[in-house]
């Protein structure tokens, strides 16, 4: 993923059923659209939190795909992808550590 601050980051969402159509929504449209706070959705996105059913299938309805076309998309990643999207997270945790320490010793 590229360096990009949570409110600019966007979900690209292909349904397998209408491969013309593509949905791009930043964090922020999101949150309007599902009606989960940005917060909840970066947290969930950065691996801090788990999404409890609920907020799954706002998240869904907000993306405007069903639980079907998901999992086809789930289903479509590789172990390359999940491999690639966990180093991303871990050097995301890396990051943020490093950070607290900087301002820690600053302090």
């Amino acid at each position: 993923m590229d360096k990009a601050s949570n409110n600019d980051f966007s979900i690209e969402i292909e349904s397998p059923d209408d491969k013309e159509k593509n949905k791009s929504l930043s964090f922020r449209k999101l949150e309007t659209a599902s009606g989960i706070r940005h917060a909840t959705i970066v947290e969930i996105v950065n691996g801090k939190k788990n999404a409890a059913w609920s907020t799954v299938d706002a998240l869904l309805d907000g993306l405007e795909i069903n639980l079907t076309d998901f999992a086809s998309i789930y289903d479509s990643l590789s172990e390359a992808d999940v491999l690639a999207y966990k180093k991303e997270l871990e050097k995301r945790k890396e990051e943020r550590e490093k950070k607290k320490k900087r301002k820690k010793n600053n302090s």
